[in-house]
């Protein structure tokens, strides 16, 4: 039996095989569940992609918003070395995208942080809410995602 290390790039490889792949006669709430565990396990590329998907497609449950927060405090190496921000921003637009008044009191908290990018982007996103409302939700819903 040949072991993979998580952290070699056939891992990486097969991660995105499983991922993109996945039997589709999974519920989408299981699979909801499956990018929670994602979002936070390091050895993969997937992040951004995953974070959009919460924006995207599963911003119908306050759940999402600690696992949210928990990405934006666990960047993964391979983003953090470059320049974190554009993923966070992803997170942060993800965490706005959420079921209201969790969204906005997650992002309020997020204003508080001592770093400023975190700071302006949750403001940024905080003053889109209050604009705009779910607008991603919406249009999804629209559109038959």
């Amino acid at each position: 039996m040949n072991v993979i290390s998580i952290n070699s790039e056939e891992y990486n490889s097969n991660f995105h095989t499983i991922f993109w792949y996945l039997p589709v006669n999974i519920s989408d709430s299981q699979k909801m569940e499956l990018y929670k565990e994602f979002l936070l396990i390091n050895g993969h590329n997937e992040h951004e992609e995953i974070a959009g998907a919460f924006q995207s497609f599963f911003n119908d449950n306050k759940e999402n918003i600690p696992i949210l927060l928990q990405a934006i405090k666990q960047v993964p190496a391979y983003l953090s070395e470059i320049n974190p921000y554009p993923y966070i921003r992803k997170i942060i637009y993800a965490i706005g995208a959420q079921p209201e008044p969790y969204n906005i009191e997650a992002l309020e908290r997020l204003a508080l942080s001592e770093d400023k990018e975190i700071k302006e982007l949750a403001l940024h996103q905080i003053d889109k809410r209050v604009e705009l409302g779910r607008w991603e939700f919406e249009k999804n819903r629209q559109n038959g995602k």
